[in-house]
């Protein structure tokens, strides 16, 4: 099972890539080990995965020997490619987390063709201890202390189940007009909403628990939270935490 059937924002965000062409040049920014660059290789796009982390982009050199997707050490801030290079540009989970997002957002016109597309995943808004975190606050509670685990993110350093709210309600949001003014030179063309209620609870149990990614498991948690995530958490009383906006670079 791949990553992009059972991350919420991928599956969500797979109905915005349908009408994707196959021989399109699409570009990946922040790709990490480039699980999404690979899975559109597949539909015969030819990809450039970038990332400004040479180390976690060597995983994917590794599990990915593609001709169709090339590897590139770069910053979003400055990208080492010609102006209207890409048919696509895709930017999962970056925006919010680089200080000056709105040079960032002149680099992405710049390098996307008059035409082309662009396909954003950002928050929509902040995570709170009161919403978000419910799932995560319950399994502390709940579950044994043995169960948990003892990874840490070395930027945060925080673990799934060892962290509070104030650990990560650190990103921006960008609700949909902010995207709307923020890049200028696209018109929107599409949005929708990857909730993570159910998500969220099988995310802190498959990366939390020991021995569930030895097992086999994770993905099997996850792809069921997504799809509880489809059947439960859509419509306007869930208004969703990531927001994903496909934007058409003007002529």
């Amino acid at each position: 099972m791949n990553i992009v059937d059972w991350l919420p924002r991928y599956y969500r965000g797979r109905r915005l890539m349908r009408d994707l062409p196959r021989q399109s040049r699409v570009l990946d920014i922040a790709c990490g080990e480039g699980d999404l660059a690979h899975y559109l290789t597949r539909r015969g796009c030819k990809v450039w995965a970038a990332d400004i982390c040479e180390s976690v982009m060597r995983k994917g050199m590794a599990r990915y020997c593609n001709p169709r997707l090339a590897f590139v050490a770069a910053d979003a801030n400055m990208l080492p490619f010609a102006s209207g290079a890409f048919d696509w540009l895709l930017s999962f989970d970056t925006l919010e987390l680089i200080p000056d997002d709105s040079r960032v957002a002149a680099e992405f016109a710049r390098v996307v063709k008059p035409g082309g597309i662009l396909l954003l995943s950002i928050p929509v808004r902040a995570p709170n201890a009161g919403d978000l975190f419910f799932e995560q606050r319950a399994l502390r509670r709940w579950l044994p202390r043995v169960m948990y685990s003892n990874s840490r993110a070395p930027q945060s350093g925080h673990s799934w189940f060892e962290s509070d709210a104030d650990d990560i309600v650190c990103y921006r949001c960008y609700p949909l007009e902010q995207v709307r003014a923020q890049f200028s030179q696209f018109e929107l063309v599409d949005h929708d909403y990857a909730v993570k209620r159910f998500s969220a609870l099988m995310m802190d149990v498959a990366y939390g628990v020991r021995g569930f990614p030895r097992l086999g498991l994770k993905p099997l948690l996850l792809w069921l939270g997504s799809r509880l995530d489809a059947l439960f958490c859509a419509g306007p009383k869930h208004p969703g935490y990531t927001l994903l906006a496909k934007l058409r670079r003007k002529s």
